[in-house]
């Protein structure tokens, strides 16, 4: 049997069962209790069944029918959620899943055990039911990729073996899919897997308040990642209890008790209000509260409700029965090859291994393995005959050094009979621990395209000197006598938004917020607009942009440069001081920017650091134009005081904002990450975030008035109900009110404690990004699609009923569809009144804004006008304004790509941290626990905002205490070996892979310090880069504060602070990660 890392899963799977003395003796540990056999866990258990490999266009069959694509269509756009690296989420994401004190499993039954038989029950003849597994059982050769259940395997004799054929159940036809959708006997979903176990897999169903969980190989039949799936819900003695729900334990199923484990919650992921990846409620259409999900009693869905609310603590369990969408990530997996694995065959053991005939041939050297970086994704099975050439030449000529490169795979195949799946190696991206081939990797990972833009495309562009036409001069106003100036990152070349301020009256402002106007170079359906669409959004990877358009367009000719006249779209708010819109104007402009002004330049301004008597001392940009600095300096100043205002009023309508200190990577000359440090925003952030906010607000407002059902908005629901009931009942529980009943008493409620916690701003930051949990991901939709919904169309954070995007066009695909839609319904408005003569003259020749609808008054008489309707489709047509089908998919496709640029970033973040960490090898942090229990405790790491977990259970010359009653445990190095735990045969783990030792006597004056010296700001410092404020909170693992190792015997509690060492793990022999060792000290070293 071979002992290799996650390789001879069959090979294993196949001697037992032909080992008949071993079979016997487990037959003879078996318990009395007659269970219903299996064949396998793994076992066809229905075969009325018509098989057929995929239900959508992909595989080739025909579509499903009305009554499914009905079922799934209005999913695609809610059910995206954020995938990020399970590596890089500050708080688990899978062990733990709710706020307050909980019991999970904490020990895994031995393999024949009468546990492991009910976590893994027999398959009938007619259903695959599985129950909870909350952590997998893995055999000790496949290095946890794929779950082995010996027992249930084994438990048949050679003849029952022999007999067998399929490991999984054959997928249903799409007849009988679709009548058992109009039966509501099964549901559609997309499949979503949990990266900490991926035996365990969510869905969401519309309708239900709780997720359904799919547990189990049998049970997933061969989903991944992404999948559309028919789901079939178990009966209700097969659901397994919620995550959460430990203070029921006394009134629950007794099997389902465990060991004691406190946490604070789970899934941190410091930079997205999105729920955790082991149990995302994050995308559904309605709210998440069960209390507002009101079906019929007497339907299937009504019915599951019914049970739902009876048993409150109990999760819906299903079935995979037939995958109607292949997920796209079938088609980008990036892993590495098990090359050392596969050569022992090379060199003479193939003719040993073909002597077993039980072998499939993926284990006599036909195939080699391949682990995907993402731990959702289960092992594949890689033909030699299907690689690339390069490959398998190295193959052939024994390079062992191809197990350390990237390659990129596509899942081809995964049948019935394979308990893997098979994929096709594409191509190897190189070293993977070098950035490069890992940045290519994450690009292909996420399908984004980052080839060079056509030579055709770019030769319909307009040349590089190109100035504005005569005839947009004409017909545009011409604002180029306004003072207006960029504020953006010091680097940015793509200017989007450009603001000015000017005083009408006594009282009143009135602020431009001037957009690029880029519809006007991309026209529909042609090849740019087409590029535009395909490509949807500009990527962000610290040192590499990926745009969405080609840098002449994004960076010269469309770009608001300063000093040269540019096309924008504007919209001028008049305001009052309170920061009232009183009045405001839309419509097509030219502007000539003056200056271009950084965040940085900006904060000075405020701050009054930089004055026109300091020219001398402060390095300013270039200026332009008639504008002299005294005019920029003003307006920067009267735009930051009006900003606080509007600011406030938002606040005050029940905004919430969910922000707290981000790590910021350093890069030296040569681009490679040398420090890091928290970075915060400022007030002139905030001061561009609230303008832009309000023209996003304003141009919904209009083109749903315009388009009322195909306007392109966005929307953000409200939280999942459930999981911020539990959020607020632990800090209570803590000593720390809130109140979540909406969203600006949480909002409140979080400014009360942050005044509380001021000592302890840590700790606030560990609150926020938990706070932020049970929130929902914000996703484009089709008005029409949600028609006879409009109280679904709210944004929940920023408390607004309407709200698109606007002002980002260069680098967003929705912007430009906006600016298309919003040029139509301005254009039609105009064209109407002045059919009807509305517009009338000023004493000085201006328009008076009297509008019927782009105004702040709606005046709906007139726009459902007979009038009106033809001025409309008159500039429907010209603008080619897509109808509500096309935008409905152009929000599905635009959803889709935004979570695959955030997964992008995110993996680019954790990437470069890697690499810091890699040339600093060692370094010590403190960190928080967040999660605490008798295997592995969870701990924050707040310098890097991110969560780890340190597994200590079955290491060596360790003891572990864990104090079930106080949520306690102690640590210690054993004195005498025959008194520490037995540990299970072959996972006992060195000391050194858990904690980082150190004898008090090799402790030197400023050891802590050369380990863990990478910021070179002091305590007491604050430096600014462009604008974005990164503090030292002065924590003890700063430059002057040494982090002293702490004395075993440890005692470690829930929210205590302890000190870590961090280290890279993998990129050149696996997936990258970082690892989090205990950095502790003891004279028995």
């Amino acid at each position: 049997m071979m002992k290799e890392n996650g390789i001879m899963i069959e090979q294993v799977i196949f001697e037992e069962v032909v080992d008949k003395d071993k079979k016997k003796k487990r037959r003879g540990r078996r318990p009395k209790t007659n269970f219903a056999s299996s064949s396998s866990v793994y076992g066809s258990a229905n075969g009325t069944h018509e098989a057929t490999e995929c239900l959508g266009t992909e595989c080739g069959s025909n579509n499903v029918s009305m009554s499914m694509s009905s079922s799934f269509s209005q999913k695609c756009g809610s059910d995206s959620h954020a995938m990020k690296d399970p590596g890089m989420a500050t708080v688990c994401n899978g062990g733990f899943s709710s706020l307050p004190t909980m019991h999970i499993r904490e020990e895994a039954p031995e393999l024949g055990s009468t546990k492991d038989q009910c976590q893994y029950p027999s398959v009938s003849k007619d259903n695959v039911f599985s129950r909870s597994c909350p952590e997998p059982i893995y055999h000790k050769d496949t290095n946890g990729s794929l779950p082995i259940n010996m027992n249930s395997i084994c438990r048949k004799n050679q003849q029952d073996a022999d007999m067998r054929k399929n490991y999984f159940d054959p997928y249903w036809s799409v007849d009988t899919v679709n009548e058992a959708i109009q039966k509501g006997e099964i549901f559609v979903a997309t499949f979503r897997v949990n990266a900490h176990n991926r035996l365990e897999a969510y869905c969401t169903i519309d309708g239900l308040s709780t997720d359904v969980l799919i547990n189990g190989v049998a049970a997933q039949n061969r989903a991944v990642e992404g999948d559309v799936v028919a789901v079939r819900i178990d009966p209700l003695a097969l659901w397994t209890r919620l995550k959460g729900s430990a203070g029921h334990t006394k009134n629950c199923d007794p099997s389902d008790g465990s060991k004691g484990i406190e946490v604070i919650g789970v899934n941190c992921k410091g930079k997205e209000k999105v729920g955790d990846d082991s149990e995302p409620n994050k995308c559904v259409p309605t709210s998440s509260d069960p209390s507002n999900f009101c079906h019929d009693p007497l339907t299937p869905i009504g019915k599951i409700c019914s049970l739902i609310r009876s048993f409150p603590f109990k999760r819906p369990t299903g079935t995979v029965v037939a995958i109607i969408k292949k997920s796209p990530r079938r088609d980008t997996v990036v892993g590495f090859l098990g090359i050392n694995q596969w050569l022992p065959y090379r060199d003479g053991l193939k003719k040993e291994t073909k002597k077993k005939r039980s072998f499939v041939s993926s284990f006599s050297g036909e195939f080699i393995y391949l682990t995907p970086n993402d731990a959702k994704f289960p092992t594949m099975l890689v033909s030699l005959s299907n690689l690339p050439d390069c490959i398998n030449k190295r193959l052939m000529e024994g390079d062992a050094t191809l197990e350390m490169d990237l390659v990129a795979a596509r899942i081809d195949d995964w049948r019935e009979d394979s308990l893997l799946p098979h994929a096709h190696v594409m191509h190897d991206f190189g070293r993977g621990g070098e950035i490069e081939p890992q940045i290519a990797a994450i690009l292909f990972e996420n399908a984004i395209c980052h080839m060079e833009f056509s030579a055709e495309l770019l030769s319909n562009l307009p040349e590089g000197s190109w100035q504005v036409p005569l005839e947009e001069l004409e017909s545009r106003k011409d604002l180029r006598n306004l003072c207006t100036f960029t504020i953006d990152p010091a680097r940015a070349a793509d200017l989007d938004d450009a603001l000015s301020v000017e005083r009408v009256s006594d009282g009143i402002l009135r602020v431009g917020v001037h957009i690029a106007d880029v519809s006007y170079f991309i026209l529909p359906d042609t090849p740019l607009d087409i590029e535009a669409q395909t490509r949807s959004t500009s990527i962000y990877l610290r040192q590499h942009k990926v745009p969405m358009l080609p840098p002449l367009l994004s960076e010269n000719i469309a770009s608001l440069v300063p000093g040269k006249d540019r096309l924008a779209f504007s919209i001028l708010f008049d305001l009052n001081l309170v920061g009232d819109v009183v009045d405001r104007w839309i419509g097509r402009t030219i502007i000539r920017s003056c200056c271009k002004l950084s965040y940085q330049h900006a904060q000075d301004i405020i701050d009054k650091s930089m004055d026109v008597e300091r020219h001398g001392i402060f390095q300013f940009p270039e200026l332009y134009g008639q504008f002299g600095w005294e005019d920029v300096i003003g307006s920067v100043r009267i735009l930051h005081e009006i900003s606080k205002r509007v600011k406030e009023n938002r606040f005050k309508d029940g905004a919430i904002r969910l922000e707290n200190s981000k790590p910021f990577i350093l890069f030296d000359e040569q681009g490679i990450p040398y420090d890091s440090m928290l970075a915060e925003q400022t007030e002139s952030n905030y001061l561009v975030e609230e303008f832009m906010l309000l023209a996003n607000r304003t141009a919904a407002e209009v083109i749903s008035r315009a388009y009322p059902d195909c306007a392109l908005l966005r929307r953000h629901p409200e939280p999942n109900g459930r999981k911020l009931k539990e959020f607020e009942a632990f800090w209570c529980k803590h000593g720390l009110e809130l109140n979540t009943s909406s969203s600006g008493q949480f909002n409140l409620s979080l400014g009360k404690i942050k005044d509380v916690l001021q000592n302890d701003p840590v700790l606030f930051d560990i609150l926020v990004s938990y706070a932020s949990r049970p929130m929902q991901l914000a996703t484009y939709f089709c008005t029409g699609a949600l028609r006879d919904r409009e109280n679904e169309w709210a944004h929940y954070a920023l408390a607004m009923p309407l709200y698109t995007h606007f002002t980002s066009p260069l680098r967003r695909y929705a912007d430009i569809v906006v600016h298309r839609t919003l040029s139509a319904a301005i254009e039609a408005e105009e064209l109407y009144l002045q059919q009807e003569k509305m517009i009338s003259k000023s004493s000085k020749g201006e328009e008076i804004m009297t509008k019927c609808f782009s105004n702040v008054y709606f005046d709906v008489h007139t726009v459902e006008s007979k009038k009106f309707r033809e001025a409309i489709a008159a500039t429907t047509s010209k603008y080619r304004i897509p109808h509500m089908e096309i935008v409905a998919d152009i929000a599905v496709y635009c959803n889709e790509k935004g979570l695959a640029c955030r997964r992008a970033e995110d993996a680019s973040e954790k990437l470069y941290l890697w690499a810091l960490l890699k040339k600093r090898e060692t370094f010590v942090a403190e960190a928080r626990v967040l999660g605490l229990g008798p295997k592995f405790m969870s701990i924050y790491i707040h310098k890097f905002a991110i969560e780890r977990r340190i597994y200590y259970d079955e290491v060596e010359e360790l003891t572990v205490e864990w104090l079930e009653t106080t949520s306690t445990l102690v640590l210690n190095l054993c004195t005498d070996r025959r008194t520490s735990r037995r540990a299970s045969p072959n996972k006992s783990r060195p000391l050194e892979d858990v904690a980082w030792v150190i004898n008090p006597c090799d402790l030197e004056p400023g050891l802590s310090n050369c380990v863990n010296n990478l910021n070179e700001v002091s305590t007491t410092q604050e430096a600014r880069i462009d604008g974005i404020v990164q503090k030292n909170r002065g924590s003890s693992d700063e430059p002057g504060n040494e982090v002293e190792p702490a004395v075993l015997p440890l005692t470690v509690r829930i929210l205590s602070t302890i000190h870590v060492a961090l280290h890279p793990i993998g990129g050149g022999d696996g997936p990258l990660d970082i690892g989090a060792r205990l950095y502790v000290c003891s004279y028995l070293k």
